[in-house]
């Protein structure tokens, strides 16, 4: 059996053992993670780099589940595209809209 003290040192540890758990967590899904630039700052740094990769067709700043959002206009979902456009960027979710092929009108 146990004695006291060590009973508090295993709670101790336990709980620090989860504390770290939960940070490594957070940091992993990016929640608790404070945005260093705007969204928009962020969007203009990125969208370049996007807008190359074949199928991605525009990139706006919306909102996602109630919260401000990158959004990421794809023609068609590849696999390319789910693995070169991230979930999130600097503290904001990027959500992949397959919106289609964009053509400019011909003003008729």
């Amino acid at each position: 059996m146990r004695s006291p003290g060590q009973a508090i040192v295993m709670l101790a540890l336990l709980v620090g053992l989860v504390a770290a758990l939960a940070g490594c967590l957070s940091s992993l899904t990016g929640e608790g993670r404070k945005p260093q630039r705007s969204i928009q700052e962020v969007l203009d740094a990125h969208t370049d780099a996007w807008l190359a990769v074949p199928g991605v067709v525009g990139t706006a700043v919306g909102t996602f589940a109630g919260r401000p959002a990158i959004k990421v206009f794809i023609s068609t979902l590849t696999p390319e595209v789910e693995d070169r456009i991230p979930s999130e960027v600097e503290g904001y979710q990027v959500v992949i809209v397959e919106s289609g092929e964009v053509r400019a009108l011909d003003g008729r």
